[in-house]
């Protein structure tokens, strides 16, 4: 009975504590096995914080609690959801003037100036208020729902793998270099034969695939095949939120790390992505992982990733803010290669897989062959197809690669 007064309670906008509930809720209805359960529940606390700190903004203006909620309410939900509506106008309306945001945010700052004059009128929205709270109600028992059987039917892929008791298990390193141009490409295109970096390789023992090529151009969709041993069943490979919760739930839980550890590895995660327990120990620049791909369709993440950035690189190619941007990747390159060459000297009565991303020779094309930094024009966007640039970075990227194995060699006894 209790429960039934609270819902129908036509006076008391619990709505407007409901909505922060439900946004963080249906984020982690769709990205459940790869978001932290308690820093989803840190961001539930920051957006009810940042909620009271609405209300309290508008009960100065309005010396009333129940407007002030509910032009919080207003607020918030144009705040979390501008994504989402963004997203689905560009679906049924693609290429018109309507999703430009030009005209899409001045459209919505009149809508909700609108909304915030209704507020004003207090008879005009109370009736609303129950039905507020109860389809809020709902809404979170159906994703609460839709958790619980997530979880339930959860076909977490405890496969077996063939275990040999006898058999040696060496240290194993997988070194990723995104955005490396296959030889065919690099003869084809580039007029250039990448035989000293391959004959570096194979005095270091190892087999070289001379026509190897990546199944796929996106690197979340060549990463989630390659870690699972697999293809990838989707039906195209768009960046859509849909076919990236598939990728990174893939990365997450692969087979590859359970196939070490299945064996008694040790993982070390110096990649871009979380896996598993591990996160990922590189700055986020435009791949998203973890709780962020909840916060990714707010108002701000999206103005920061569409526009902002643009801003920077189109205005303000000289400032601090733009240089912390561009550099990004290069911080995470020294990070991740440093930390892979301490990871080589840890000594340990396991067997360690260490799974290493650098995001080079991939653009920016920070150095030069020589390995002299580029100038900060030079890595501005319209460079990007820059073929000396470009070349120049792998040359620079190949003595790096061949220091970095010849550290692990000597580290291992040669035996990784």
């Amino acid at each position: 009975m209790r429960f039934r007064a609270i819902i129908n309670n036509k006076r008391i906008p619990y709505f407007t504590f409901l909505l922060p509930l439900f946004f963080v809720v249906h984020g982690l209805s769709e990205y459940l096995f790869y978001i932290p359960v308690i820093k989803t529940f840190e961001l539930f606390v920051f957006y009810t914080g940042v909620n009271i700190l609405l209300i309290a903004f508008f009960y100065i203006g309005f010396r009333d609690t129940t407007k002030a909620a509910f032009a919080a309410f207003i607020s918030f939900a144009f705040f979390c959801f501008f994504g989402a509506i963004h997203d689905g106008l560009k679906n049924l309306f693609p290429d018109f003037f309507l999703t430009r945001y030009s005209f899409f945010i001045p459209l919505l700052l009149v809508i909700y100036i609108l909304l915030l004059y209704a507020a004003t009128k207090r008879n005009g929205f109370i009736k609303l208020i129950k039905y507020f709270n109860l389809t809020l109600i709902v809404l979170i028992l159906f994703d609460l729902s839709i958790i619980g059987y997530k979880i339930i039917t959860n076909k977490n892929d405890d496969s077996r793998f063939p275990v040999c008791g006898e058999c040696s298990k060496p240290d194993v390193y997988l070194i990723v270099l995104d955005g490396y141009a296959g030889n065919r490409q690099l003869i084809s295109d580039f007029s250039y034969h990448n035989k000293h970096f391959f004959d570096g390789l194979g005095e270091l023992g190892f087999y070289l695939i001379p026509e190897s090529k990546s199944n796929y151009q996106g690197t979340v969709f060549s990463i989630s095949s390659l870690l699972n041993f697999e293809y990838l069943n989707l039906k195209d490979f768009s960046v859509t939120d849909k076919n990236l919760n598939y990728c990174y739930r893939k990365i997450s839980q692969n087979k590859a790390v359970k196939f070490f550890q299945q064996h008694g590895y040790e993982f070390y995660n110096n990649s871009i992505f979380d896996i598993g327990n591990a996160a990922s120990r590189s700055q986020k620049t435009f791949l998203i992982s973890g709780v962020d791909l909840i916060s990714s369709q707010t108002l701000w993440s999206r103005v920061k990733k569409d526009l902002y950035y643009n801003f920077l690189m189109n205005y303000l190619g000289n400032s601090s803010q733009y240089k912390d941007f561009v550099y990004n990747d290069l911080e995470n390159n020294l990070l991740l290669y440093n930390k892979t060459k301490a990871d080589a000297n840890i000594r340990s009565n396991k067997p360690k897989f260490i799974y290493t991303h650098l995001m080079m020779p991939h653009f920016p094309y920070y150095f030069n062959e020589t390995g002299q930094l580029n100038q900060l024009a030079d890595l501005r966007y319209d460079q990007l197809k820059r073929k000396d640039l470009y070349l120049g970075y792998l040359k620079y990227c190949n003595r790096q690669v061949l220091s970095l194995v010849h550290h692990i060699k000597k580290a291992t006894q040669g035996k990784a």
